[in-house]
């Protein structure tokens, strides 16, 4: 009996030996399977990282070499405008240089006052060249020698060798004295120069019946945009009465316009004022 018991004792031994070696043969498979894995996802990780640096190698290179066109690009562009900027301040140099010695030849020839209590400048461009943006100041002082106003007329062309005439607003009430200075608006590139066409209008004028009629012809192969002119009034002494600026816009080539002028009148005294004679002066034809 004891032995039978025995027999069936090694009997669940060997099939509990059984189950363990199947339970090992299975979990060895199963570790077999998750080592599988692990190094198909390793070789997936390497492959990924290797794909992420060779991508990473190319886009730099395609970058950098993106930048340093576009640096160069730029250093271009950057030393482009550097030579500009430095053209432009040696030339901004010689022109104020040119504008000193030019300046000695715009004279003030004449001052008078109007009728109307305004300040009149008879100028006269005594240089061989045309003379664009010219700016003339009057500084006003009182008799404590302060200065109480500054008024300024522009020139935006003055032709070689010619004369012409600023009229200032009305001189202050307390003022004794008074200066001027003459001075440029900007020292720009003058070559728009080329845009003024004075040689190319004629004027005519005659009086009739007590009115100064002038014609303005327009001799250029182009629609002129602008003509500026002036009449100057003497009287018998030929001190200088007044002057009157008028500006005629787009006469078109061959063209002429016709002006009637009636004279000029004393604002405080509310009256036409008689003259002895006059002159008609162009100052600035030009077009945009």
């Amino acid at each position: 009996m004891k032995e039978d018991k025995k027999d069936l004792n090694e009997l669940d031994n060997q099939k509990l030996m059984d189950e363990l070696d199947g339970l090992d043969d299975d979990e060895n498979s199963k570790k077999a399977q998750v080592r599988g894995k692990l190094k198909k996802n390793k070789e997936n990780i390497i492959i990924a990282i290797i794909l992420i640096v060779v991508v990473g190698i190319v886009l730099y290179y395609y970058n950098y070499k993106d930048d340093s066109e576009y640096s160069d690009e730029y250093y271009e562009d950057y030393r482009d405008i550097n030579e500009d900027v430095y053209d432009y301040e040696v030339q901004e140099q010689i022109r104020k240089s040119n504008f000193e010695t030019q300046k000695q030849n715009i004279q003030i020839v004449k001052q008078s006052i109007s009728i109307n209590n305004e300040l009149i400048l008879n100028m006269t461009n005594q240089n061989n060249e045309d003379i664009t943006n010219i700016l003339v100041y009057v500084v006003y002082y009182d008799e404590s020698n302060k200065i109480i106003d500054i008024k300024k007329q522009y020139i935006d062309y003055f032709k070689a060798n010619s004369s012409r005439f600023l009229k200032f607003e009305e001189l202050p009430k307390n003022q004794v004295r008074y200066e001027t200075f003459i001075t440029k608006e900007d020292f720009y590139d003058e070559s728009y120069k080329d845009y003024y066409l004075n040689d190319y209008i004629s004027i005519a004028n005659e009086l009739k019946n007590g009115e100064i009629n002038i014609t303005l012809k327009n001799n250029y192969t182009e629609e002129i945009n602008c003509v500026g002119f002036s009449i100057v009034y003497y009287d018998l002494q030929d001190n200088i009465l007044d002057v009157k600026e008028t500006y005629i816009y787009d006469i078109k080539s061959g063209d002429e316009e016709r002006i009637i002028d009636s004279g000029i009148w004393n604002d405080e005294k509310n009256e036409l004022v008689n003259y002895a004679r006059y002159e008609v002066i162009l100052n600035e034809a030009y077009s945009y």
